[in-house]
């Protein structure tokens, strides 16, 4: 079985009220994870790594 990952977007929402905008955490993310490979997120800190580990874990909504 593999994993498949098509247009993975998470945007926070911002507060217009407090003047602070939506942040865009994932945008368009696509790729495949075939079976038997493990794959590592790498990247710098606050890039999405977590929280797309988190969507596809199901532990947050896209």
């Amino acid at each position: 079985m593999e994993i498949r990952i098509k247009d993975l977007t998470k945007i926070f929402p911002g507060d217009a009220k407090k003047g602070i905008r939506d942040t865009v955490a994932v945008k368009d993310m696509s790729f495949v994870v075939p079976d038997g490979k493990l794959v590592g997120l790498l990247g710098p800190s606050g890039c999405g790594k977590s929280t797309t580990l988190y969507m596809i874990s199901g532990l947050q909504v896209p």
